[in-house]
């Protein structure tokens, strides 16, 4: 006997439109029964992602969702779009096919109630936007989308008024109403009415009336004979035992009781988990898919594992590709949480070190010191700065008894107190390697080489002055005894620059006569030329001044030499220091 369902409710009328397709305008509206009013949604619909003008959209309604797909055509995309609409929230979801719609022409969508499954008809080798064009719809080609696995399904009707239900309920509770038992894996027996478990239960049915056959069969026989014969599950004429225990087995008997599941013990997930369980094994729709959706509604991260386990055991792959999705973004939140927890104690790590280090609290075992294993971080970084700072030098202690070096003890800046020379090795103030022990300090004085006097300065002759100052006695000079020396051999110079010059006059006549080079002049010098013939003269008067007793005569000869011998040293000079000749002018 099949329960027969109440008289459905009236639902109401929903009717959504999107125009505008640059600037996308939706609208939602309802007519709700009996009196059918209009309300407007329009501006309660959210969500992450509302659904894009769709050209030549096709809606459905399947349990708490409306379905929306529809062509989606833009200068980027061409694709088949489907959508859903939480009717309680009024939330908004894309119902994500993967790349199936995105190839193809794809034209038309279709509900089928009874499993849950969204047909869309097209064709997958055709394109969607020359087809748009054309207004052209293909068949050819369908594909099934399982909605279940997106949480959209129709729900199990409503077979029993709540009044039922409780009537069921009050049977179950009243032993006087059975007359058979059920006997639990934990040794607990439950009396029940044989005639409503056989009615709303049909293994139970085919199991009791092949007994009751059996008993007809055996009433012209001993009694003893009928008992050994019965079937293995029954330990008496009116017991049945399930391998199952006193909860499950108690919300079994509900279920079977009242159609539905309506207390809280058949509401725990353990017991939800057995009972679809029991579903499949005896072949109960109304069951499973009370127990399904039972178990979507309290899907979760906690118990999607055991969702998952069961849905693959009953078969029910909608609900197991749902359940491991929630695995799966479960599984992805805890990533990010734990990032997120990471980063904030990196932070407050960082944050807690900056304030002790600027308050000057900071532990000496919070940081590891590179130059040490149990050195303080500060202390060390102190140690190394020092090294880059200058060093004091060590205190005095001479190796010897004798009288200390000069130059071992040396004044300080102003000069109060003496201190020691450093060891070099406290000199280098660049070197990571620290200075020297105090053992390994050099305290020997250090007593300057000796130094060699000077040579005796020798004592000029004594001479005239001149009337001028030459090269070799201009002030600052040092070499007097170079000095002494020319003056003394100025007769001797003269002589020779005499000859030097009678030579070159000679070639510079010579030269002159040959080409157009001029001889040097001596007007820049502030004398005459000098010549072989004015040579010569000078001499004949020399020669009749010196037989000539005349010393006026004899003093102006002298002087004018001097003057003479002076000019063509200052020449001389020049020609030394990188002149071209006797004085400016040069050969």
């Amino acid at each position: 006997m099949s329960p027969t369902p109440v008289q459905q409710e009236e639902h109401p009328i929903y009717l959504y439109s999107n125009f505008n397709f640059t600037d996308v305008k939706r609208e939602l509206q309802v007519l709700s029964p009996p009196q059918f009013q209009i309300q407007d949604h329009s501006q309660s619909m959210s969500g992450n992602l509302l659904p894009p003008g769709l050209r030549f959209p096709t809606g459905a309604i399947a349990g708490q969702h409306l379905l929306l797909s529809g062509t989606y055509l833009t200068n980027t995309q061409q694709s088949f779009s489907i959508w859903s609409l939480n009717l309680s929230s009024l939330v908004w979801t894309r119902i994500d096919t993967g790349s199936v719609f995105s190839s193809g022409s794809w034209n038309r969508g279709l509900l089928l109630e009874s499993s849950n499954a969204y047909l869309v008809f097209g064709n997958r080798d055709r394109n969607l936007a020359d087809d748009y064009q054309n207004r052209q719809t293909n068949f050819e080609h369908v594909s099934i989308v399982d909605l279940e696995a997106f949480g959209i399904y129709q729900h199990p009707p409503t077979t029993m008024t709540q009044t039922a239900q409780e009537l069921g309920l009050g049977l179950l509770n009243d032993p006087s109403m059975a007359d058979f038992e059920i006997l639990t894996i934990d040794g607990q027996r439950i009396p029940v009415n044989s005639t409503i478990l056989a009615a709303r239960w049909p293994y139970f049915g085919a199991l009791l009336r092949e007994q009751e056959e059996l008993d007809a069969a055996n009433l012209t026989t001993e009694s003893s004979q009928s008992n050994n014969e019965c079937d293995p599950g029954m330990f008496s004429k009116r017991t049945l035992s399930l391998p199952e225990p006193y909860t499950v087995v108690l919300a079994f008997l509900q279920y079977l009781y009242t159609d539905h599941l309506v207390t809280a013990q058949q509401h725990h997930s353990q017991v939800l988990s057995q009972l679809l369980l029991l579903a499949d094994m005896y072949g109960l729709d109304r069951l499973r898919d009370l127990a399904t959706h039972a178990l979507h509604q309290m899907l979760n991260m906690s118990t999607a594992a055991m969702v998952y386990e069961t849905a693959a055991l009953s078969q029910q792959t909608g609900l197991q590709i749902r359940s491991l999705k929630v695995m799966i973004a479960a599984k992805k939140m805890l990533q990010q949480q734990q990032l997120k927890l990471q980063q904030q104690q990196a932070q407050s790590q960082s944050i807690s070190a900056e304030h002790a280090w600027r308050s000057g609290e900071i532990q000496d075992d919070q940081f590891a010191s590179p130059y040490g294993a149990n050195a303080p971080y500060m202390s060390q970084q102190q140690n190394i700065h020092g090294l880059f700072q200058p060093t004091p030098p060590p205190p005095l202690s001479p190796s010897s008894g004798g009288p200390v070096s000069p130059e071992y003890n040396r004044l300080s800046i102003n000069g109060s107190q003496s201190t020691a020379l450093p060891h070099p090795m406290v000199r280098n103030r660049g070197s990571l390697t620290g200075t020297m022990q105090p053992q390994h300090w050099n305290t020997e004085p250090l007593t300057p080489p000796p130094v060699s006097p000077p040579p005796p300065a020798a004592v000029p002759p004594k001479s005239a002055p001149a009337a001028k100052q030459s090269f070799f006695s201009f002030p600052g000079s040092k070499n007097k005894a170079a000095q002494q020396a020319t003056s003394s051999n100025l007769t001797s110079s003269v002589a020779s620059i005499r000859s030097n010059l009678t030579g070159t006059t000679a070639v510079s006549n010579a030269s002159s006569n040959g080409s157009s080079k001029k001889i040097p002049t001596f007007a820049n010098m502030g004398i005459s030329p000098l010549t072989a013939q004015s040579d010569a003269a000078s001499i004949r008067s020399a020669k009749s001044s010196g037989s000539d007793n005349n010393p006026e005569k004899k003093k102006q000869d002298e002087q004018h030499k001097r003057e003479v011998m002076q000019r063509l040293l200052d020449g001389s000079f020049g020609t030394s220091m990188g002149g071209s000749g006797f004085g400016p002018g040069g050969f």
